[in-house]
């Protein structure tokens, strides 16, 4: 499994420049391509060639970058959905990302060739499967009544600075991962509010593997020195939202991680919630993959 990166917003949308042509498709694509029947509908996620220039708009301003890519999104991905609005049932699942500017969707192998040959396209690879780092837990609420300084928060001295008073407070922090249950009692008071499920769709927090709760413990759970047991969290006064692109078996594909990029961004940009960092514990075995690097 190749390094997993905090894979933050800023990191996908600041996407090198480079001259670009025609498409084409990744090796991994081109393989299952190769063995599909005419008919089989594949999940591919297509990058547009034009890609986004930031530079002139420095640190901060995040309303007006989120206009720009949005802007550059409609712009460029028009033709390209144009021509998939004439495939019929040759084509399903279309789903549009603004900041990385490309598309997911499930398309018939010609229909996948003909898309790569586009000018206005230039890559398109498979929308492949990505994995949580981690065993799925119990989710039990933890029932010890030791007071002893977890090992995560000594080993790297959090509560030395706690003492110096960093202890998170007034900090938004997101967690992308398989959700949260945020009726845990270490996370009690915590949840700001907002949530989104790019895998199933609900409203509501919830989290049916447990692997989210737990990453979300380790950033906020508890209350630090306070009286509550088992404290693990090493912002134990910070805030969260959350954002769910892995399912109950600790699996996701690459277009539900993208669309909680979106809303991620879209918090910051449209609500004003400033989400200062996103945990992303999770990564995949294709080293081939273009989405993620």
């Amino acid at each position: 499994m190749r390094g997993v990166r905090s894979v933050m917003i800023a990191g996908l949308v600041l996407a090198m420049i480079l001259p670009l042509k025609a498409g084409f498709i990744a090796s991994d694509l081109q393989g299952t391509l190769s063995k599909a029947s005419p008919d089989t509908k594949i999940g591919i996620i297509v990058h547009m060639a034009e890609r986004p220039d930031l530079s002139a708009f420095g640190k901060g301003n995040y309303k007006l970058k989120a206009e720009y890519l949005r802007d550059l999104a409609r712009r460029t991905q028009k033709d390209l959905l144009a021509y998939l609005s004439t495939r019929g049932d040759k084509v399903e699942d279309i789903k549009t990302f603004w900041t990385m500017n490309g598309l997911a969707l499930k398309a018939t192998p010609d229909v996948i060739r003909e898309i790569a040959k586009r000018d206005d396209v230039w890559a398109v690879e498979k929308d492949s499967k990505t994995f949580i780092l981690g065993r799925k837990t119990s989710g039990k609420h933890p029932d010890s009544t030791s007071r002893t300084v977890e090992w995560n928060i000594a080993r790297i001295k959090a509560d030395s600075v706690w003492e110096m008073g960093y202890t998170g407070q007034g900090v938004i922090l997101g967690n992308l991962d398989t959700g949260v249950d945020v009726t845990h009692p270490a996370l009690q008071g915590k949840y700001l509010g907002y949530f989104f499920d790019g895998v199933n769709g609900q409203t509501s927090p919830y989290d049916d593997h447990g692997h989210g709760t737990h990453t979300m413990g380790t950033m906020v759970g508890g209350d630090g020195p306070g009286p509550f047991e088992d404290d693990i969290g090493i912002a134990y006064n910070a805030m969260f939202v959350a954002a769910k692109a892995f399912n109950s078996w600790g699996s996701g594909e690459e277009s539900w991680i993208l669309a909680c990029f979106d809303w991620f961004a879209s918090l910051v940009a449209d609500s004003g919630i400033n989400v200062r960092v996103v945990s992303n514990s999770w990564g995949s075995s294709d080293n081939t993959a273009l989405t993620f690097w």
